[in-house]
């Protein structure tokens, strides 16, 4: 994959789960550089650059949308993520409460106090770490974000409206595994999320190689391979006339 907007391999290893981000126990990180080229790619399709509002729909840890908040939270309204594991979810509000000075401050602290108990460079480590995020929050300002629990691949539709980007990680592999009873978990999960999508909502999703990602209500943007990965991107087709 060639990239368009992270051109330059730069240092990512703030953002490093269980450094100053919190890791939620079984489920996966996900890489910064990705993260921020996918949702720059998917930002060109909009009509709007700013006040975006976006959403991760199997967030886990809400690590994806704590990268996007940091780097890119001068495009941001308001980051939204579900995930239907009721026990990752305070992970992922631990997470998102990073993108304010006050949930920052209190990881400091923690962090300062391992440092005096145990005298471990890799909190020092983290502590710089800390320094360094809290300088995007200078810059941008402080994040807002949203976690509640939701299987995204149920028949039921998320309570929210007006969402810009999807930008998910789709279930896989052996340390997470797709929590429904549906037939078709990949098309359940597009057509619930065209419901509340924006006009011109774009879709990202990133997926093993051999998933299939389309649905009739979107049209298909770009396919990119990254390793292991395959992003989708689609965007939903006009909502006037279509009925889900």
């Amino acid at each position: 994959m060639q990239f368009t907007y992270e051109t330059i391999k730069r240092d990512f290893s703030d953002f490093s789960s269980g450094r100053v981000l919190y890791n939620a126990p079984g489920s996966t990180g996900f890489p910064i550089r990705l993260t921020s080229e996918i949702f720059q790619i998917s930002r060109s399709y909009l009509q709007r650059p700013s006040q975006l509002n976006v959403y991760d729909p199997c967030c886990g840890g809400a690590h994806l949308l704590t990268g996007i908040g940091f780097l890119h939270g001068g495009s941001i309204q308001t980051l939204y993520g579900s995930d239907s594991n009721e026990t990752i979810i305070e992970t992922g509000q631990s997470n998102l409460r990073l993108l304010t000075y006050e949930g920052l401050a209190q990881r400091k602290r923690k962090l300062e106090k391992d440092y005096l108990l145990f005298n471990k460079s890799a909190h020092a480590e983290a502590l710089k770490s800390v320094d360094r995020l809290k300088s995007y929050l200078d810059k941008t300002g402080e994040v807002k974000g949203e976690i509640f629990q939701f299987n995204i691949a149920s028949k039921d539709v998320p309570k929210l409206e007006e969402i810009h980007i999807v930008m998910t990680d789709l279930p896989y592999g052996e340390l997470v595994s797709w929590d429904t009873n549906v037939l078709s978990p990949v098309k359940q999960m597009l057509q619930n999320v065209y419901s509340v999508l924006a006009h011109d909502g774009v879709v990202a999703v990133v997926s093993d190689k051999f998933t299939l990602i389309e649905h009739p209500l979107f049209r298909r943007l770009k396919v990119l391979k990254h390793g292991k990965r395959k992003v989708t991107l689609l965007q939903a087709i006009d909502h006037e006339g279509v009925q889900n």
